[in-house]
């Protein structure tokens, strides 16, 4: 059973945390599966981690966890809001000598790949310095395992930002943008259906004078 969360801010709403296959041959991802447990800190499997079925998988706040195999190559998505454009920045770092190391894609589903690195014991940058988006286009921060099942954690939080003349700003005059590590989120609490007529009249009731004061 999935734990509820509330959203921390409204950048929260607009990643998603699953998995899928990257398919190499047309530089896409074939399908997208959403982790199915948030612990609080992580997306993962289940309870416990590695899970029995989906092994390794996980995603948290600053980075995560390849899957078991190619076909369980974990994702962060973000889906545009806006139209215009936007720039990407983030360091992805694989901090092992152990093993094989990792392998790293940025997917846009409109403009194709993005870029892409294999990464053993060593960091790169996840850099787009502009791409045109519509509200609806997503951008997956994709990463698998390279060779090996052997020390696949790694570290990677991007960061979104609208670039350009009609970027929209806050009061101070700064670009709206979406910071992985900031928006981290479980899934949202339900909203809370509004009172009915008959519930709302009983609650004035309830905060009249005549039941405040009782003799």
């Amino acid at each position: 059973m999935i734990e509820e969360s509330p959203i921390q801010n409204p950048g929260a709403a607009d990643w998603r945390y699953g998995y899928g296959e990257f398919d190499k041959a047309v530089s896409a991802l074939k399908h997208l599966e959403t982790l199915p447990h948030f612990t609080g800190e992580a997306w993962q499997g289940g309870d416990a981690w590695p899970d029995k079925k989906l092994g390794w998988l996980q995603l948290t706040a600053g980075g995560g966890h390849a899957g078991n195999d190619l076909q369980h190559a974990v994702v962060r998505r973000w889906i545009s809001p806006v139209a215009g454009s936007v720039s990407i920045e983030g360091t992805i770092r694989h901090e092992h000598s152990q093993g094989h190391g990792i392998r790293a894609y940025l997917h846009s589903n409109r403009h194709g790949l993005l870029g892409q690195w294999v990464l053993h014991n060593r960091e790169a940058e996840a850099a787009v310095e502009s791409v045109a988006v519509q509200p609806g286009d997503t951008i997956d921060f994709v990463v698998s395992i390279h060779e090996s099942l052997n020390s696949n954690d790694f570290l990677w939080a991007p960061l979104i930002r609208m670039t350009g003349p009609d970027a929209m700003r806050d009061a101070n005059g700064y670009a709206r943008e979406w910071n992985a590590k900031r928006d981290f989120s479980g899934p949202p609490s339900p909203r809370e259906a509004p009172l009915t007529p008959w519930e709302q009249f009983a609650q004035a009731l309830l905060l009249s004078n005549e039941f405040l004061f009782v003799d």
